[in-house]
């Protein structure tokens, strides 16, 4: 039997997984890591092109880069979270990364039947707030009536490719790492509730200066990490969650326009073009979007209990050490 818990794929002895409760430092490290390869990739891209002859030139030519090809600006920090996660798991903690839910079985199915699910999820969401009078539609297939419609399309894709990585991103690093990092020592259901609340302070900085509206966004992102949370321990596998965090990221900002977590993507939706009447915000989420709407709180809330009740924090058994 292996000393630690494995909540995806067995955790061997030799395993380096430190205190729980210190996770932060590693965390701390993997983002400092990610940001500062992200500036080098940037700089070596601009340096190469001569679009930067010294230091003073990396502001300018950053900006330039968000407006010219704002998607790639999205995905590139997210990959080098990606990127350096899966290298501490590897070389640090000595495990493998089906032991962060990146197991060979099923992937692709597993993907898609999360990326369908987060599709599904967010139309009813929407589709409760626009009955109920919260949205207004300006326009149906926009991007087919904008002035050029292949550049429009073109954005909408590279925004998909761009929110495939987002969405990966921040699962593999707060339900992949994070979670299975504390489940090992401190079970799940710990495991659970801390990488939840962790997930939603690390949203804060879109919540100032702080509203009603912002505030129950956040309440909201608590109870997206519980039961995304919920769906990775149920299937025990983070290829689903990927797929559906994804999903309702792109849909809900390139499909119909709507604010993402209070930011606003600014680009021609593809599916319907909604805006707020401007009636009740607990309704529609008001500046912060749907996220923050008591709609998207009943959602979430009822699937929540969903996977509770079939059982997904139950188990939590030591699974046999593999053998290498």
């Amino acid at each position: 039997m292996s000393k630690y818990t494995s909540i995806y794929g067995p955790i061997h002895d030799r395993a380096r997984i430190i205190w729980s409760f210190l996770t932060i430092l590693p965390a701390a490290l993997i983002i400092a890591l990610s940001v500062v390869l992200t500036f080098a990739i940037i700089a070596a891209v601009g340096f190469a092109t001569g679009a930067i002859s010294d230091a003073d030139g990396f502001d300018a030519f950053a900006k330039s880069l968000a407006e010219a090809n704002p998607a790639l600006m999205l995905a590139a920090p997210f990959s080098s979270f990606i990127l350096c996660t899966v290298l501490w798991v590897r070389l640090i903690e000595n495990r493998p990364l089906s032991s962060m839910g990146f197991d060979a079985a099923s992937w692709a199915g597993r993907y898609l039947r999360g990326f369908a699910s987060g599709a599904l999820f967010l139309l009813v969401v929407v589709g409760v707030i626009f009955i109920a009078g919260g949205y207004d539609v300006e326009a149906i297939n926009p991007v087919a009536k904008a002035p050029y419609p292949a550049s429009a399309a073109i954005v909408a894709a590279a925004f998909l490719v761009a929110f495939l990585v987002q969405g990966a991103a921040e699962e593999v690093v707060f339900r992949g790492w994070w979670m299975s990092a504390l489940a090992a020592r401190r079970g799940r259901l710990i495991a659970l509730l801390a990488t939840s609340i962790i997930f939603a302070l690390a949203h804060m900085g879109n919540v100032y200066p702080p509203t009603v509206q912002s505030m129950v966004g956040v309440a909201n992102i608590v109870l997206f990490g519980l039961f995304i949370g919920l769906y990775a321990l149920q299937e025990g596998s983070l290829w689903g969650v990927c797929g559906w965090h994804s999903a309702w990221n792109w849909l809900l900002g390139l499909g119909f326009g709507l604010e993402v977590s209070g930011g606003s993507i600014g680009e021609t939706p593809f599916v319907v073009d909604l805006a707020d009447t401007g009636g009740a915000p607990l309704l529609t989420g008001g500046g912060f979007g749907p996220e923050a709407s008591l709609v998207t709180t009943g959602v979430l809330f009822a699937g929540c209990g969903w996977f509770v009740m079939r059982g997904a924090l139950r188990g939590g058994a030591r699974r046999p050490a593999e053998t290498e």
